[in-house]
């Protein structure tokens, strides 16, 4: 567009708008003063220097000119009246409207004109003021379209949109909920808007919704919500999801849409009986190379254990195979599927617990345009092998039966026959060969009468009822003389056929062995009794021989002590000092180790100690213990006392239990090298407390845990050779403990260290360990 022509004469300012000068030469908003003529229309007078940047015109080229130039009629039609009415009336004029610069563009402006009258009160010019807004404007209808779009998408979303508000320190509030809300929940918005628990969902699920929001607006992040409705005839179900936003005073808000999922809910029941009735676990995998699943049903979870997340990533299902299984299995399942071949095949998995289950896999594969498709069932087969490994364990536990009453049936050194209901022999054991001279064979078949004669000669009856029992007879031989036996007879059923057990003994070995039985038991009980006199003789003599000891150790103690400390006076020579503190040490070693002696004495004859049983809480004794030994130790070990608060408090003698902790966590420190690490323990087990007293040293060797609880039993190797003690620390312990009514029980690995676990009562039961 072209510039019009000007007139080349300015209108003269008046003297009150000099002073308007210096201000709009120095603001950035582009100021124009006008000045009326005779008729009261405006000319321009004075442009600032803003104006020309902003519209193109110099001031000069302005002078004279209309203001109308400026308007876009086009957009403004009415603008120049409707301005020009106003300046008439001497009011001010505010618009937002459309501007024309020099070069026909055009811009949004904020106009602000003001007249300004003179003494008289009449018009003597008009300020005008405009500030280029045409970015706001633009980013208004940029917003007024974002907010229509919006609006358009919330019509056509089927759930209700909202705006939820979380201050920082107050619980949170919806601050928009969409006009859907009671068409879809049956609740206005303005409702929800007052009272947030208005969504009437059932007390656990409104608990659950505001504390989970509120949750996620305090730590931005994104919330997902599904929950029941109470009372409600619509929308039973909803699900609700929202992103978190923190706005400019602090504060957060979650942008959001509930939905109503009534019918999904009530399609994923009718889904999910029928998946659970299957009993088994449905799932699909689009890509067997990276084993990863993309639909796993909830009966994966309630079977195996393991979220139904986890079933989602790479190779999971070859992680849960079991070890021995997982080569083949996972090799089989990629041949058959780059096969396209259909496949069911059993493989066993652990689950998420540690237990192992056998899994049969039925498999289908189907192609698709993008690859294929393998989807199947995997079914809990474990029963199936369980019956199967259980016909097999019984099946060989009969043979082995089977072979072990062979193999006694002939080893037996009496003659055993199984005879039927008719007494005829059907089977003989390899003894009779020896006894009468008959090979089993031979008799297989006899009737038993043809065996047997009474004293007097005569032929014993079969049938009679003094078979029954032990009774003395003769047996033919098969040179025809007899023999004297005893024959026991057993009514038994064998598949099914009434039959009996026959047991015939020689009667005058069986009387010589009695005789020499008798005559056995006799020495051994005078042996028996030697041993227990023995016993307890060494045991008096060990503890009157101690208490022999102790006394004049407490006095060479006392004294070492007293020479030590310089009661009377300093000891001159410092390797006198030294040797002092020798004596002392070793006095009070060989005093500890008297004690055990003493103690494992009394234990060893049954003395046990007295004890008063009491609640006791561990963890005093514990610290105790363990500061005790840290001082003992001089820092040569790491002590972690790991105490669970719930497991701490005991049955049992506070006294007992302060010398049990003393020797083991010492015998921890004699036999771990340093910086090992001693650590202390405890867990409710049921209705007792284990108390466990755990190393990372060395350890012993399985099959010497059993010997540890020996009297002065060491074990060989050089750490455990190479420190004093007389091997009572854990004879003690065991027998304290059994005093108690506890239990103690030693686990050790070479290796691995050493684990001794006190299973002790609980304080609120009376119950054993």
């Amino acid at each position: 567009m072209r510039a019009p022509p000007f007139s080349p004469a300015a209108p003269a300012l008046p003297d009150n708008a000099r002073d308007l000068l210096s201000f709009a030469g120095s603001t950035v908003d582009a100021v124009m003063i006008s000045v009326p003529d005779a008729q009261g229309r405006f000319h321009i007078a004075y442009a600032n220097p803003a104006f020309e940047r902003l519209f193109g015109w110099t001031s000069e080229e302005l002078a004279g000119q209309s203001p109308d130039l400026l308007y876009d009629l086009g957009v403004h039609p009415g603008a120049v009246d409707r301005i020009q009415a106003r300046l008439d009336r001497n009011s001010p004029v505010h618009e937002r409207m459309v501007n024309k610069r020099k070069d026909g563009s055009t811009l949004w402006v904020d106009l602000t004109v003001t007249p300004i009258t003179d003494d008289t009160g009449r018009c003597s010019h008009a300020v005008s003021i405009r500030r280029d807004v045409t970015h706001e404007v633009e980013a208004d209808r940029d917003r007024q379209a974002y907010r229509d779009r919006f609006n358009r998408f919330i019509a056509t979303v089927n759930g209700v949109a909202f705006v939820w508000r979380q201050p920082p320190d107050s619980p949170g509030h919806f601050q928009w909920v969409s006009p859907k809300a009671e068409r879809l929940l049956g609740v206005d918005g303005d409702t929800l808007l007052s009272t947030p628990t208005a969504l009437g969902l059932d007390p656990v699920d409104a608990e659950r919704w505001l504390r989970t929001l509120n949750e996620a607006g305090r730590n931005l992040t994104p919330w997902r919500f599904e929950g029941r409705r109470s009372g409600s005839a619509v929308a039973k179900w909803v699900f609700a999801s929202a992103e978190p936003r923190r706005e400019p005073d602090g504060s957060a808000s979650l942008a959001g849409i509930l939905f109503d999922v009534t019918d999904e809910r009530e399609q994923l029941a009718v889904h999910k009986s029928l998946l659970e009735s299957t009993r088994a676990i449905y799932w699909e995998m689009a890509d067997s190379s990276c084993l990863r699943f993309s639909y796993v049903s909830p009966q994966a979870e309630a079977l195996l254990g393991y979220p139904l997340d986890a079933w989602y990533d790479e190779n999971f299902w070859a992680g849960i195979l079991h070890p021995d299984d997982r080569d083949w299995a996972v090799a089989f399942c990629q041949r058959a599927a780059a096969g396209r071949e259909d496949h069911e095949f059993e493989y066993r998995v652990v689950t998420r617990d540690g237990r192992v289950l056998w899994l049969r896999d039925v498999v289908s594969v189907t192609d698709r345009a993008d690859g294929f498709l393998l989807q199947g069932f995997m079914f809990d087969v474990t029963g199936d092998h369980q019956r199967r490994e259980e016909l097999a364990r019984k099946g060989q536990l009969l043979a082995q039966r089977e072979t072990r009453y062979r193999t006694l049936f002939e080893a037996m050194p009496d003659g055993l026959l199984l005879v039927d209901a008719d007494d005829t022999i059907r089977e003989a054991n390899s003894a009779f060969e020896p006894l009468l001279g008959y090979p089993p064979t031979v008799l297989i078949g006899r009737p038993l009468a043809d065996l047997l004669v009474e004293d007097e000669g005569e032929p014993a009856d079969p049938s009679g009822g003094t078979m029954a029992e032990s009774r003395p007879l003769l047996a033919r031989r098969d040179d025809g003389t007899t023999r004297p036996v005893t024959v026991v007879r057993r009514a038994l059923s064998i598949d099914g056929t009434e039959g009996a057990v026959v047991v015939i003994r020689d009667r005058q070995a069986l009387e010589a062995k009695n005789a020499a039985l008798v005559e056995m038991s006799r020495r051994l009980q005078r042996e028996a009794r030697r041993a227990e006199e023995a016993s307890q003789a060494k045991s008096q003599f060990m503890a009157t021989m101690s208490h022999e000891f102790r006394t004049p150790l407490n006095a060479i103690i006392g004294f070492a002590d007293l020479m030590h400390e310089g009661v009377h006076g300093p000891v001159d020579n410092p390797r006198y000092a030294e040797n002092i503190a020798i004596i002392r040490d070793q006095g009070r070693h060989l005093l500890s180790i008297i004690n055990n002696v003493i103690d494992a004495a009394k234990l060893t004859r049954g003395l046990t100690p007295e004890m008063t049983l009491e609640p006791v809480d561990l963890r005093a004794l514990v610290a105790t213990a363990l500061q005790t030994a840290e001082v003992q130790d001089n820092g040569r070990h790491r002590f972690v006392n790991a105490l669970d608060a719930d497991a701490a408090w005991v049955r049992g003698d506070r006294r007992a239990l302060r010398q049990i902790l003393d020797n083991l966590v010492t015998n921890a420190c004699k036999y771990t090298p340093p910086q090992a690490t001693v650590r202390v323990t405890s867990e409710r087990r049921n209705d007792a407390i284990a108390l466990v007293i755990s190393d990372n040293g060395p350890g012993i060797p399985a099959h010497m845990v059993s010997k540890l609880t020996e009297p002065f039993w060491r074990a060989d190797d050089v750490m455990h050779a190479a420190q004093e003690g007389a091997g009572l620390g854990l004879t003690i312990c065991d027998g304290l403990c059994t005093a108690m009514g506890a239990r103690m029980t030693i686990r050790s690995e070479q290796g691995q260290g050493t684990e001794v676990t006190v299973h002790l009562l609980s304080a609120d039961t009376t119950d054993p360990a």
